[in-house]
């Protein structure tokens, strides 16, 4: 089964060379890349460009892999293949257990590090629902996934593509508090200029219009 066209993958690899090979094999495969040279910019790539797969090496300038791993699982599932160097330490264990879906070696054929791409955003795809119902004191919420519609006992809500996001953001982080920079990762096309306040309006307006 081929991947979709528009599958978004995020390669965050510190060497160009490498980096545009990468990407030059995940395209040739339909997918779309957003690249990042280090840490600070894979960073901000995975919540302005909200991609659907991260290809991250371990040894970024700036927040090396490991960091960029441990804050993408602060807010997000979403799969992430780390590529290393053997050390003498059983790397692949380490990267499995800080939450990796997959470790590479960095100099692991194209075609082979393109597949696990593939398989992983397959997965991904066929796990992800395409809608939810959930209930909220009386009334019973119904929210497409796919349409960005949420009903609220068979009447359609009017909220926001911000508000949305929001929403489905609460859905996927059952019974968590989450700080505003969480919010701002998960829910803002661009979050660097947006201040405390305003996350807690938009939840607020967003509450509102739920009940």
């Amino acid at each position: 089964m081929p991947v979709r066209q528009n599958n978004k993958v995020l390669v965050a690899e510190g060497d160009a060379a490498r980096r545009t090979l990468i990407e030059q094999s995940l395209q040739a495969a339909n997918l779309d890349t957003v690249q990042a040279g280090d840490g600070a910019a894979a960073l901000r790539a995975f919540y302005q460009e909200r991609p659907d797969l991260v290809v991250v090496s371990t040894d970024l300038a700036i927040h090396n892999g490991w960091q960029v791993l441990s804050r993408i699982r602060e807010v997000s599932e979403m799969p992430v293949i780390l590529l290393g160097q053997p050390d003498g330490v059983n790397q692949s264990v380490r990267g499995l257990q800080a939450g990796a879906d997959d470790y590479v070696m960095h100099h692991c054929p194209l075609p082979e590090l393109t597949a696990r791409v593939e398989a992983l955003v397959r997965r991904a795809a066929s796990a992800r629902p395409t809608a939810v119902t959930v209930v909220l004191g009386t009334a019973q919420l119904e929210i497409d996934l796919n349409a960005h519609t949420v009903h609220s006992d068979g009447v359609e809500l009017a909220v926001t593509p911000l508000e949305f996001r929001l929403l489905v953001t609460f859905l996927r982080h059952p019974n968590q508090t989450l700080s505003a920079e969480q919010l701002l990762l998960q829910a803002w096309e661009d979050g660097s200029s947006v201040g405390t306040e305003r996350v807690k309006f938009a939840v607020a307006r967003l509450r509102n219009k739920l009940t």
